[in-house]
């Protein structure tokens, strides 16, 4: 989905009760990412607040990556449109279910807690769920299916975008573990 207006995610916040200040003028996006070293032009780079590092940290370098907007929990005065949301890891999660049309809506998504155990069971789970149709699972390991989408833990905003490829390889259900 390229070419999306800004004011649309803007929104997309405002309706999480997200948004404490919103841009002046609009931009078009291309996309959405919470590393600054994967920001492309166009993109919007949402600056969030990890226990090790901080995002906002690395705003100046995803300007110079190209990002077209940025999504942040303090105004940047980087001269590109920013949104200021209360919330920044919120608002990756909230930006990703609008990006990719909130997949996670149209699979059937089973849970597995607990203290020992939750990997070996979804792995149970889904080779039993992979005999009746197709499944995969979401979890510490990262996002498997027979194709091995993915082999590491995926980001907050980038959990929209892999179940939104599960959808179109595993429907109707999900694991997250």
């Amino acid at each position: 989905m390229n070419g999306r207006p800004l004011s649309e995610l803007v929104l997309a916040l405002r309706r999480e009760g997200l948004v404490a200040q919103g841009p002046t003028s609009s931009v078009s996006l291309s996309g959405l990412t919470a590393d600054s070293r994967s920001v492309a032009s166009g993109n919007a780079f949402i600056a969030v607040r990890g226990s090790q590092s901080d995002g906002h940290q690395f705003v100046a370098d995803a300007v110079k990556r190209g990002a077209a907007a940025l999504v942040v929990e303090q105004p940047m005065g980087t001269g590109i449109p920013e949104i200021v949301v209360v919330d920044a890891r919120r608002a990756a999660i909230a930006a990703g279910r609008f990006w990719y049309g909130d997949p996670a809506r149209k699979l059937c998504l089973i849970a597995v807690t607990g203290t020992n155990g939750k990997t070996t069971t979804t792995a149970l789970v889904r080779h039993l769920f992979n005999g009746a149709g197709k499944a995969g699972s979401i979890g510490t390991l990262g996002a498997f299916d027979v194709w091995a989408i993915r082999s590491t833990p995926p980001l907050v905003h980038s959990l929209p975008r892999d179940r939104s490829i599960c959808r179109r390889r595993w429907p109707p259900w999900s694991l997250a573990g």
